[in-house]
């Protein structure tokens, strides 16, 4: 009997939570999503509605640059770094290839959106650990002290995986 192993259980999990960023959303329930990708999810509309300049795409990319900010932010969330992983998750998600009329964005594109877009999609993802301390951030501050010192935490946090997610995909175009 071949039973799943768990990393295999989480890979079909964040390839199942990757189409929330791309496919039309659910109706609102009233709870609010507290997963990893509702924390994003809620994290790319406050970022996006408060900067002054939105996130850049590009005409041909079949995802609404939201949408890519949303992707790359829940996978570095998750501690998914390279490109072409997250080109393969997408790839493998039936509701992500159906959303993006079977052009699913290629690791170059996603390596250029993420140098295009780096202060707001860092952003997003030093909210979404402030929201999310699960994701290996330090838990919410106490006292004003306690407060500067998790904000600095969260954004090196943040910075480092963003440098880790240029640096695998420096790593994979070397070999």
């Amino acid at each position: 009997m071949n039973v799943p192993s768990s990393q295999s259980r989480r890979d079909e999990t964040t390839v199942a939570k990757l189409s929330r960023f791309v496919a039309p959303a659910p109706p609102a329930t009233p709870k609010a999503d507290e997963t990893i990708s509702g924390v994003v999810q809620r994290a790319v509309e406050e970022v996006c509605q408060s900067v002054a300049e939105p996130p850049v795409g590009s005409k041909d990319s079949p995802v609404a640059p939201k949408g890519l900010l949303g992707i790359l932010a829940y996978c570095y969330a998750k501690r998914i770094y390279g490109s072409e992983e997250i080109q393969d998750k997408l790839a493998h998600n039936p509701a992500v290839v159906a959303a993006c009329h079977e052009h699913v964005p290629d690791a170059s594109f996603l390596r250029r959106f993420r140098r295009r877009n780096r202060s707001i999609l860092q952003a997003c993802l030093e909210m979404a650990l402030r929201r999310a301390p699960q994701q290996g951030t330090p838990p919410v501050a106490s006292s004003q002290a306690d407060e500067e010192t998790t904000t600095t935490v969260i954004h090196r946090e943040a910075e480092e995986r963003l440098d880790k997610a240029a640096f695998v995909d420096g790593m994979s175009m070397d070999s």
